[in-house]
């Protein structure tokens, strides 16, 4: 860059496209888990500090004297049920395909069992990736509310829903 060229300086209104929704992150939001899901959609809290402060006490309270050596399949399971208890709330738009349930919601509880589960580890990364992804789209929603775009949560139209 030579003396005479200088650079503009950025407007503010880049910063402002890059806030968080805290209370979005402390309250939860509906995000949608992706094309590999269908329509599902989770409700989830964000990874905040406390999640992450509760994740460091259980690991600390299980890991006794050592909790640096604790095995990571052990960690990874303190890590699956803190987040399956504090940050994962509701599901919405997946119903059970066969069975005495058939057609009928899956629950809350229903779908925080496959989040424990390791053989549903898929539907446990999807969720986790939902969830740092709240908070983040405070601008494309409120604009979508106020009907200058599409949602970026990839809310559903039409009532469609997955089976499980």
């Amino acid at each position: 860059m030579t003396a005479n060229t200088a650079k503009k300086p950025a407007s503010l209104s880049l910063l402002q496209d890059q806030r968080i929704d805290s209370a979005a992150e402390r309250n939860g939001a509906w995000i949608a888990l992706g094309p590999d899901f269908g329509d599902i959609e989770v409700k989830v809290r964000g990874l905040t500090s406390d999640y992450e402060d509760e994740v460091q006490r259980r690991v600390r309270k299980e890991g006794g004297r050592r909790p640096d050596q604790m095995a990571g399949e052990k960690r990874q399971r303190i890590v699956r049920e803190t987040f399956a208890e504090q940050c994962f709330l509701d599901v919405r738009n997946l119903v059970h395909h066969d069975g005495e349930k058939q057609g009928q919601p899956v629950t809350a509880d229903e779908f925080r069992a496959l989040i424990l589960n390791p053989d549903y580890r898929k539907v446990y990364y999807a969720t986790l990736a939902a969830a740092t992804e709240v908070g983040e789209t405070w601008k494309e929603q409120a604009d979508a509310t106020a009907g200058n775009s599409p949602s970026a949560s990839g809310t559903i139209s039409g009532g469609h829903t997955s089976n499980i």
